[in-house]
């Protein structure tokens, strides 16, 4: 009982009392840290078909289309699509390799021509967890909106992420972004379901990519995961990348992966580590320490033919680039569940060894 009263003496119940600029001050001190967002595709209830029914337009668009488009409807009282797009050789020749695409993954039944129509439309979304003071009060939730405003918006999906430019970093993954396995350079996701808000897509200045090449610290690498052919467009398409983070590796708890924070860690093999703490703990004395060899593929940003990739900047901006050289980093990400399995087995480790007196911990 006495346990209760001193949990309950310690609550303050005059939080709604407090003027109005005092509680603002509050939430804003509470507002999460930076965080890893992770973005993908899903399915939504409508199909392409539908969707050029109650548009008129015709699918793939392509980023910044959209826009032009209705402008050009609203100066010219049409709908703009066939003056300013459909007349274009290169969009042409794009959309039809998109629609074949999209038929080749149905793999169903009917005129290859249509097929594509039955797909359904993609928006995005991160199953990154809502930053928890949304659901306080709509004080709150107002605070989070102007610091992590929902953006990343579709062609037939609203913006639904919440996202914090400067603060956060934005994590996609190639075995988990595309719902339709179109092929074609890696990392485009400009592939008939585009991000939309541009603008949005430029405030990003940390992105973490993530190749699964299928290495493990028993598989040597056989292929570069950055390559100047596609590292190029991806840093055109954002724009405004100031750190360009290799993912090396994820680990996540198979099946439990859903709605769990994600965290971008030095790059060591996990599972490596966890063997070795659990050593550790099983045999203080087994003369094993608590250090930990950094992962060692030869990979680094530096293996980046940096003149090549200046020159695909040039190129792409037509003398006049619109983005600049970020850094480049290396890290492997881990959620939630795996960094508190690592850190309690490391903390039992530390435990084991000053328990048994061991030196060298």
């Amino acid at each position: 009982m006495a346990e209760s009263n001193g949990c309950k003496g310690q609550m303050f119940t005059l939080f709604p009392e407090l003027p109005k600029e005092i509680r603002l001050l509050i939430w804003n001190a509470a507002l999460p840290g930076p965080r890893v967002v992770h973005l993908q595709q899903r399915k939504l209830k409508s199909t392409i078909r539908e969707w050029e029914q109650k548009t008129g337009r015709s699918w793939p668009v392509f980023p910044g289309e959209m826009r032009a488009v209705n402008e050009a409807a609203r100066d010219t009282g049409t709908s703009g699509i066939e003056e300013s797009f459909e007349a274009d050789r290169d969009r042409r020749f794009q959309r039809r390799v998109m629609r074949h695409r999209i038929n080749e993954a149905l793999g169903a039944d009917g005129p290859p021509s249509t097929r594509y129509r039955g797909a359904h439309m993609l928006g995005l979304y991160s199953d990154s967890p809502t930053p928890e003071m949304t659901l306080v009060n709509r004080e709150a939730y107002d605070v989070v909106s102007k610091s992590y405003p929902r953006v990343f918006s579709g062609p037939a999906s609203f913006a639904q992420t919440w996202f914090n430019g400067v603060l956060d970093t934005l994590y996609i993954r190639n075995d988990t972004y595309w719902v339709y396995p179109l092929g074609g350079p890696i990392f485009d996701i400009n592939d008939g379901f585009p991000v939309l808000d541009v603008e949005n897509m430029r405030k990003v200045k940390k992105l973490a990519i993530w190749r699964d090449l299928g290495w493990t610290n028993n598989a040597p690498m056989r292929q570069r995961p950055l390559t100047e052919d596609w590292t190029a467009p991806v840093l055109k398409l954002f724009g405004g990348v100031e750190e360009l983070v290799l993912v090396l590796h994820h680990y996540g708890d198979e099946g439990e992966e859903e709605d769990q924070a994600v965290h971008l860690i030095d790059p060591i093999w996990v599972d490596e580590a966890l063997e070795k703490y659990n050593r550790i703990i099983a045999d203080p004395k087994s003369g094993d320490t608590l250090e930990v060899k950094a992962m060692d593929i030869g990979v680094s940003g530096e293996e980046l033919d940096l003149e090549l990739l200046e020159e695909y900047r040039q190129n792409f901006g037509e003398g006049k680039p619109s983005w600049t050289m970020p850094r480049f980093v290396e890290k492997v990400a881990v959620t939630e569940g795996v960094r508190r399995k690592l850190d309690d087995a490391k903390r039992r480790a530390e435990m084991a060894l000053k328990e048994r007196g061991v030196a060298g911990i």
